[in-house]
């Protein structure tokens, strides 16, 4: 694996896929096939939908600006990760477009036009062809205007669509987040690791998590998991700098700290989280246990998975916008 691309993304929330096709039948055909988690807005008209899908953009500029006039890059890393978190707060996230899924041969406007006049140059094109385009669809490949093309007629049609469309979904926030990997691998190594990536999946698939949003303090990262019905979890997770940095402050105030929570942070067996942050003051001295939680090791990483509800420090005034309530208004709308 060349580690210089993460494994997977900062963060992550559902997005809808655009299918444009100028025949009905085709379209409501194609919309069928997909999963019931995605939502899929259909237009047989591809000058309106290439409308809403350059008004549906994710913007970024507030997100990255400091990275780019900015020269601290510890300032500079600190300002981006931690504002993975606005997402969470915003109701019209599920509303942007990741990926676009064209029709080639269409009056109005080919698919290849289509794509070349999308604003937002992330966002992932599928082309669909038929035999006569190949030829055409293989170039524009090449050429980078689309990620991917598939043939109409293609036997395993239906589960490559689905397939492709979650693995570009994910792309598309991978490459969203690529002018911060400097600082995200410099501060956050477990992004670039295989091994973890398929711990954190399988906790997202036990838990039903739907989207997912990570911070970094100096003592702790956090990632804010958040299931399809809106329920919130925390993944805290320690790297080695973490770690270490945590230790020397218990060094230093080991005369302070409780021998019991002195040992348990020495051998690594809890990550504390006093008041947002991992540092011990003496007014924990009789409450210390209630604001520490089980670690597991992998490689040089502690984590941990917790309630929202067992961390006070971390309690949201109000619950996100679940991607239930998303697809349930989205379906009675359409």
């Amino acid at each position: 694996m060349n580690t210089a691309i993460p494994v997977f993304d900062p963060f992550y929330f559902p997005t809808k896929v655009a299918i444009i096709d100028d025949e009905r039948e085709c379209l409501s055909q194609i919309g069928l096939s997909l999963s019931d988690d995605y939502a899929c807005d259909l237009y047989t008209s591809p000058i309106q939908a290439l409308k809403s899908i350059n008004y549906n953009q994710i913007d970024t500029v507030n997100l990255y600006q400091e990275c780019s006039y900015q020269t601290n890059l510890e300032i500079d890393y600190e300002n981006v990760d931690n504002n993975f978190f606005r997402f969470a707060d915003d109701p019209k996230r599920f509303n942007k477009y990741s990926v676009v899924l064209v029709d080639y041969s269409m009056p109005e406007m080919d698919g290849l036009e289509l794509c070349r006049n999308i604003k937002d140059a992330g966002v992932k094109k599928i082309l669909i062809t038929g035999k006569a385009d190949m030829g055409i669809a293989i170039q524009a490949f090449n050429d980078g205007v689309i990620d991917f093309f598939v043939q109409k007629q293609n036997a395993d049609f239906n589960s490559i669509l689905n397939s492709t469309i979650k693995r570009l979904s994910h792309k598309y926030f991978k490459d969203l987040c690529s002018h911060s990997m400097f600082f995200v691998k410099k501060h956050a190594p477990y992004l670039f690791d295989d091994g973890f990536y398929e711990r954190f999946q399988k906790i997202c698939e036990m838990n039903d998590v739907a989207e997912y949003y990570l911070k970094r303090n100096i003592l702790v990262s956090e990632f804010m998991l958040i299931t399809k019905t809106g329920d919130v979890k925390y993944l805290l997770v320690q790297t080695e700098d973490q770690i270490k940095a945590q230790m020397e402050i218990a060094v230093e105030e080991e005369s302070l700290m409780p021998e019991a929570l002195f040992k348990l942070v020495c051998n690594r067996e809890i990550i504390p989280y006093f008041a947002g942050r991992c540092v011990y003051e003496s007014s924990y001295k009789d409450s210390w246990k209630n604001h520490v939680y089980k670690a597991e090791k992998y490689k040089t990483y502690i984590y941990s998975l917790i309630e929202a509800k067992d961390i006070p420090e971390l309690a949201l005034e109000i619950m996100p916008y679940s991607y239930k309530e998303f697809l349930n208004k989205f379906y009675m709308e359409h």
